[in-house]
């Protein structure tokens, strides 16, 4: 499950250049908080190109998904998108960003273990 976020808001769509964003997010605060290092791109020039892949295909649907906080005392109610997405487009400069996010998982909850996903070619 993926709970990405654009412009303050859940997702329910995989768009490309959403999902860019937040592997970009996730890459940069690693690179940050675990080396003291600021990922150096272009990512306005990065994100507009990204802005011209297509969702070619979108089998993707919501799912609520519940889990127990000890440290608040209650339910936690979470949900995200699975299934699967197909993109067309100019994608060979993202390649290596999306194999690393395949390994770093994506967007809200990645620490639960949320935002997992695998690149079929």
């Amino acid at each position: 499950m993926t709970r990405l976020k654009y412009e303050h808001h859940l997702v329910e769509r995989p768009l490309f250049h959403v999902l860019l964003r937040n592997i970009l997010r996730r890459v940069s605060a690693l690179l940050y908080f675990h080396h003291g290092q600021r990922l150096d791109l272009d990512f306005r020039g990065l994100l507009e190109r990204a802005q011209a892949v297509e969702l070619a295909e979108d089998h993707t649907r919501w799912e609520d998904w519940e889990r127990y906080s000890t440290r608040q005392g209650s339910r936690m109610k979470l949900g995200g998108i699975v299934g699967s997405a197909t993109y067309r487009g100019e994608l060979e400069e993202f390649v290596p960003y999306l194999v690393a996010g395949s390994y770093l998982h994506v967007g809200k909850g990645a620490t639960f273990g949320l935002g997992r996903y695998r690149l079929v070619g």
